[in-house]
């Protein structure tokens, strides 16, 4: 059997305010020509197939088609997807009678057992061989929100306890979360992650997941690693922001395979993703260390021919040395009009130059995080800005946006 793990996929997200729908559609394509190439058996989603709750319209088409798509080019194709902290989970569960119907499994939330406990019977999903045999069974765990480590524990032991009834002998055991899972390397100091669990919950050891299981598929950092042996995150399908311009993009092809003794192994390799649509900063993390001058930036700018009709443009920010002010801002956004890529954000540094000379910047012409992250440079000049508070300002501002919506 053979198995497609992705994640992240955030559909109907927004680059500063430029819709990724064309990017999302050629990976979209491209993971259908993949699963029919590799003859994949069946696709693992693990969670944030929306980047928000209320997705637009365009982001329900997209994921609505892709299903019907890849259920024409694949007839006995399998998909299992569970919700992420991004997902309504009642908005993913709601079709789920019809589309398990065509073998496409949605896990949007646990329900609750008359007790108050999690009921874990309805997230484990038989996969089925071309035969009809039970080749695997996965738990399909989905986003638990404000649970403790120790709730998070209970529940996959008990996904797994019911795993190992409904498998035969010869199954496999999978399973997949939506959550931080920590072993050999500390995801959470990377700043690999876009956000934090809900609840003070920040992650969970490896050693949550039994040792027989074969692989377990994992969704919330949006880079691709394995924080531990036969547990992996795919990582998103594209940069979801310029921080995330440097990764390398990937889906993971798991291969169960029999072992010497016991239910079959899992083989993994990971397939890199063609990036249909380049992300930029410029200067870029591997030139000088010197941010662009307004000169500089503008001579660049204007050294770009223009564009042509039909080509997919680079998305590009453009980092701003201390003395730019909203006016260079300004001219550089009006000189890329045109040109061959698109200009997304010009960013303003508001450090002041020796002796204190570079006029700082209207209020109006900088975002709240452009203010946060200069503030607290201001008051905290020698020590860096820790990933997962941005992440939680970055949450507030959202929702501040949502309410006045």
């Amino acid at each position: 059997m053979r198995i497609l793990h992705t994640s992240d996929w955030h559909l109907g997200v927004s680059l500063r305010d430029h819709p990724r729908d064309e990017e999302h559609a050629a990976f979209l394509a491209w993971l259908t020509d993949t699963i029919v190439a590799r003859e994949v058996d069946v696709v693992l989603v693990a969670g944030d197939i929306f980047d928000t709750a209320n997705p637009p319209s365009r982001a329900l088409a997209l994921w609505y088609g892709w299903l019907a798509a890849v259920r024409d080019r694949r007839p006995g194709i399998q998909v299992v997807a569970i919700g992420g902290n991004h997902d309504s989970a009642a908005r993913l569960d709601a079709p789920s009678e019809l589309l398990r119907s065509l073998r496409i499994h949605t896990m949007g939330g646990l329900a609750r057992e008359e007790g108050g406990g999690v009921d874990v019977l309805g997230c484990v999903v038989p996969l089925l061989d071309a035969a009809g045999g039970v080749a695997a069974v996965v738990g399909a765990v989905p986003f638990l929100g404000s649970l403790s480590v120790e709730e998070i524990t209970e529940v996959y032991q008990r996904t797994c306890a019911e795993l190992r009834v409904v498998a035969p002998p010869e199954a496999a055991l999978l399973l997949m979360g939506h959550l931080f899972a920590l072993g050999g390397r500390a995801a959470r100091r990377s700043g690999e992650s876009e956000r934090m669990m809900a609840g003070g919950v920040e992650h969970v050891p490896v050693s949550v997941f039994p040792d027989d299981v074969a692989y377990v598929a994992l969704g919330h950092l949006h880079r691709g690693q394995e924080p531990g042996e036969r547990v992996a995150y795919c990582g998103s399908p594209i940069p979801l922001s310029f921080g995330e311009r440097d990764y390398e993009h990937r889906v993971l092809l798991v291969e169960l395979v029999g072992g010497s003794e016991g239910r079959p192994q899992a083989v993994i390799e990971a397939v890199v993703i063609p990036r249909s649509v380049a992300v930029e900063s410029w200067p870029h993390a591997h030139e000088s260390e010197k941010l662009l001058s307004a000169a500089e930036a503008l001579a660049r700018v204007r050294a770009r021919p223009e564009a042509s009709g039909s080509a997919r443009l680079p998305l590009v920010q453009i980092r701003l040395a201390p003395g730019a002010t909203a006016v260079h801002k300004r001219e550089i956004e009006e000189a890329a009009v045109g040109r061959d890529f698109r200009c997304l954000h010009v960013e303003l540094n508001t450090e002041r130059g020796i002796g204190g000379s570079a006029p700082s910047p209207r209020l109006d012409d900088l975002t709240p995080r452009e203010v946060f992250l200069d503030e607290w440079a201001r008051r905290f000049p020698e020590e860096p800005l820790p990933p997962e508070v941005l992440t939680a300002f970055d949450e507030a501002v959202a929702a501040l946006a949502e309410e006045g919506a």
